[in-house]
């Protein structure tokens, strides 16, 4: 009898370990940018690749693309992969059995001249995506009825559901290409934790590249989301023509339904709205938690009114925002929902925090229509007081204090007046930190820091991304795959980092990353999740042995 016992013991523990239990390293969460996946079969591929796909014999890339299918998780060995028919992602999988390709852990894997995403339910994870070999050729892609072409907008583009843009660097695309293109074409895409910077190296055109360029149809295809990215540094490249984040349409295109949470954007503008034809109003936004360092101009809204949340963002260093808002009396829309905008810090505004506002609705002209009443702006802090220029109920007026503004937009229709119970005070002395961890990768994470003090050391607190004893590398966005800045090991208390600028962005990357082992020759196996079955059965034995013992003992 405890024979038998011990058997169908073994029998329902092995079975809950390896199919019931979750996998090492892959995020659990309710969020809905971040979903467990689970490999139905494992991929190595190298850049000279010949083989059936194992650890030890890895296949080539241009191969696997043409015959993966749904659950397939692809290593990549580190190396740089030549742009063409390789990059051409024309597998789908499917929403709960996505195909993953994945940078092997602390790998430097580099996909040379530009990704076209004809394939749907795919994940790219980890790489970095460039062009190094030929600078001077366009090298993106687009899809079309025949099948993916080169000269694409974007270096890396998508335009179907269920894509996945995962801890990825999208850097240094050429002839006015942007970095990212995420267009309509489905439900279900999530861009996260990548790092987007110096994209489109030709000025002297009359194209204007972007850091993300991007449309959505909310009514079709749920929300867009652009979560935990850092997103640097493309005004440098042609002034005010090129935006950081640029979701906009001049055509028949369609922008609503963006939710952006906890990223990081510096030196280069963001604008989501558009002039689109078809009149449709650009709504459904969430602006959540995000860190915005010398803007420019922060833009909500563009000749078409912008419904949505703005809330708990941190702006510093910029020069004015546009707010177009739905305004009484829409008739050809049924408008969606309340415009909020509450809770966030506005610090170093050049001298004032300078505001345009326009109230319209779809049909009349912008500062036509007087406000709605259940708009909510309020309980915001203002480093400097309000400048609002304010087109509105057919008034083109100069509002130069938070008292006027609240009083003005309170007689013209909104029932507590705008800013009523916010705050301007003085700018902060002190210096401002956010660390913010990453939901695909324990101990990975994203500094901004706020060097208000002038300070060349800020202390850090990297509790909210590693645990006390966790070693560590710190490292410059736009470096990622060179030197640490700082090295060290988590001790529970703050770290001096350094903060050479004002404003300074970092990367925190664990020294032994997630999942370590996975493309090791001496540890993993190939084959069929062979890097998870084998600690797993250690796991089990352990765990039937001790329980077997503890039976026997009860006879």
């Amino acid at each position: 009898m405890r024979r038998w016992r011990w058997w169908l013991l073994l029998c329902v523990c092995l079975a809950g370990l390896l199919w019931g239990g979750s996998r090492p390293g892959q995020a659990q969460s309710d969020l809905p940018w971040v979903t467990p996946f689970t490999p139905q079969r494992v991929l190595w591929v190298a850049p000279q690749g010949t083989g059936p796909g194992t650890l030890a014999e890895p296949a080539s890339l241009a191969y696997v693309v043409k015959s993966a299918r749904p659950g397939d998780l692809v290593w990549l060995l580190p190396g740089t992969y030549a742009g063409g028919e390789a990059l051409y992602m024309l597998r789908d999988g499917t929403a709960e059995a996505p195909i993953v390709y994945r940078a092997c852990p602390a790998a430097h894997v580099v996909l040379d001249g530009g990704v076209a995403f004809a394939s749907a339910y795919t994940w790219f994870w980890g790489l970095d995506m460039t062009n190094v070999t030929d600078p001077g050729e366009v090298v993106g892609f687009i899809q079309t009825p025949d099948g993916p072409v080169k000269g694409g907008s974007a270096l890396v583009n998508v335009k179907v559901p269920g894509t996945r843009l995962i801890n990825n660097v999208v850097h240094d695309a050429v002839q006015s290409q942007s970095g990212i293109g995420g267009w309509d074409g489905g439900p279900g895409q999530v861009y996260y934790g990548n790092i987007v910077y110096g994209n489109g190296q030709n000025p002297e055109t009359d194209r204007a590249p972007h850091g993300t360029y991007t449309q959505n149809n909310y009514a079709a295809d749920g929300y867009k989301y652009f979560v935990h990215n850092i997103i640097l540094d493309h005004a440098a490249l042609c002034g005010e023509k090129c935006y950081n984040f640029h979701a906009h349409t001049q055509g028949a295109g369609t922008v609503s339904g963006y939710y952006l949470f906890q990223n990081v954007m510096a030196n280069g503008r963001l604008a989501i709205g558009g002039a689109n034809a078809n009149l449709s109003p650009s709504d459904h936004h969430v602006v959540l938690q995000n860190y915005f360092y010398d803007m420019g101009k922060i833009q909500l809204g563009f000749r078409k009114p912008w419904q949505g949340l703005f809330a708990e963002n941190y702006v510093a260093r910029n020069s004015s925002a546009t707010l177009t808002i739905w305004g009484a009396g829409e008739t050809a829309f049924t408008p969606p929902g309340a415009t909020i905008v509450r809770d966030n810090t506005f610090v170093y505004q050049d001298n004032w925090h300078y505001l345009d506002l326009y109230s319209m609705t779809t049909t009349g002209l912008l500062g036509s229509a007087p406000l709605r009443p259940g708009d909510l702006i309020d309980d915001n802090y203002y480093g400097e007081d309000v400048r609002v220029k304010y087109w509105v109920a057919e008034q083109t007026l100069s509002l130069k204090s938070l008292a006027a503004w609240t009083a003005q937009s309170q007689q013209d229709g909104n029932v507590l007046g705008f800013d009523g119970h916010s705050v301007v005070g003085p700018n902060p002395t002190a210096s401002v930190v956010f660390a913010l961890p990453n939901a695909y990768e324990p101990g990975r994470g994203h500094l901004a820091i706020y060097n208000w003090a002038g300070a060349a050391e800020t202390l850090v607190d990297l509790a909210p991304i590693l645990p006390p004893g966790s070693a560590f590398g710190l490292y410059d966005p736009q470096n990622l795959f060179g030197e640490p800045v700082l090295t060290g090991t988590f001790d529970g208390e703050p770290l001096a980092v350094p903060t050479p600028a004002e404003f300074q962005s970092y990367v925190v990357l664990p020294a032994v990353p997630d999942q370590a082992h996975v493309c090791d020759p001496d540890y993993a196996r190939p084959g069929l999740a062979g890097y998870l079955v084998w600690p797993l059965l250690a796991l089990a034995g352990s765990a039937v042995w001790a329980v077997a013992r503890w039976l026997g003992g009860r006879g």
